[in-house]
């Protein structure tokens, strides 16, 4: 919608200021109704979702509690104290995604005999994986890659909507417009015939926060995980955090939709004119197809992708190929932690899991 306000907006000034033609579109409330709906839709998935890791995830005790409790029963007891340390140890245990050890379950015909044996080890079915000091510096310079490509791609025109037919023979020069994701998005109020009134603006902040301001979180939050060390619950929420950012990510929606303006948009063109300029249309024929390139319509539009397009699409590529795998080994990392913890406090404190 907010690329068809730029598709069909122009200015045409007729006889010095004594004829002025604005053609504007204007959103309605049903697709205000379909962005509100979206957003609904996405912040109920994590509703859900969080529900359910509160019903899945394995349970742990509070320590401090149980802590004090056998502190009373136990003051002489060595063997106690050192597995409760071993327990606050373990809840404290600071962690980077970079520098875990991950733990992989293979059938013996599975296991790479010709990884070599300083990057894992095996010990029967599982292979324990540990990255190295150059997969991680792969992996930032893999999300600094991405990042510059995220920050240009926005910023550098890509796509370029050229009028053409009676309509672009009156706007001259100004009959080819190119457009970035931010021109996109700080030209909307305008474009929209209504610069203030509160849904243009929302419908602004919307396409800011989920196509620019999303990816970027996304980028940060995975180099914060991937290098700092960082304690168990703290880890958590930031994988939680990764995985919202995520969802709400739309820089590939706004790639598939430039490429469906590219095929498209014409024929839209067409069927928004309809039959209102046959009678035109005749004439122009008659008298200005010269002038016309032979394009004897009243209005028509074409799109075209500009040619620093690819730095937009290479972004939203590597937003999936570095965002998917590093939330996954994430997500790796808490289930091993979490069953760690959970074997230290059974072993501490005598608890059974089922």
């Amino acid at each position: 919608m907010i690329l068809m306000l730029c598709a069909f907006y122009f200015n045409i000034d007729i006889l010095k200021d004594n004829i002025i033609v604005n053609v504007t579109v204007l959103p309605k409330l049903g697709f205000y109704s379909f962005l509100l709906a979206t957003m609904i839709s996405l912040g109920i998935g994590h509703i859900i979702l969080a529900c359910h890791r509160l019903i899945v995830e394995p349970k742990i005790p509070t320590v401090s509690n149980r802590k004090n409790r056998y502190d009373n029963d136990h003051d002489d007891n060595d063997h106690y104290h050192n597995d409760h340390d071993s327990v606050l140890s373990s809840i404290g245990e600071c962690t980077s995604l970079s520098t875990m050890t991950y733990e992989m379950k293979l059938s013996s015909s599975e296991v790479p005999k010709s990884v070599p044996s300083n990057l894992i080890s095996r010990d029967g079915s599982i292979m324990y994986i540990n990255i190295t000091t150059f997969g991680s510096m792969i992996t930032i310079a893999a999300i600094a890659i991405n990042i510059f490509f995220l920050n240009n791609g926005t910023f550098i025109d890509s796509v370029e909507f050229n009028f053409k037919g009676l309509v672009g023979l009156l706007l001259k020069e100004d009959a080819v417009v190119d457009y970035s994701y931010v021109t996109v998005g700080t030209s909307t109020p305008g474009h929209s015939g209504h610069p203030n009134d509160f849904s243009v603006r929302w419908m602004q902040c919307c396409f800011f926060l989920f196509g620019q301001a999303m990816p970027l979180g996304l980028m940060v939050v995975l180099t914060i995980i991937w290098l700092i060390p960082l304690p168990l619950l703290r880890l958590q929420q930031l994988m939680v955090l990764a995985d919202v950012v995520n969802a709400w990510s739309v820089l590939d929606v706004w790639c598939v939709a430039i490429l469906a303006s590219l095929l498209e948009i014409q024929q839209f063109a067409k069927f928004i004119v309809g039959d209102s300029c046959d009678g035109i249309n005749k004439y122009l024929k008659q008298y200005l197809s010269a002038y016309l390139d032979r394009d004897n319509v009243c209005f028509d539009v074409e799109a075209s992708l500009k040619e620093d397009a690819w730095y937009m699409y290479v972004a939203s590529a590597l937003l999936i190929f570095i965002g998917i795998p590093l939330i996954a080994v994430g997500n790796q990392s808490i289930k091993q932690r979490r069953l760690v913890l959970i074997a230290s406090l059974a072993s501490a404190y005598n608890i059974r899991y089922l």
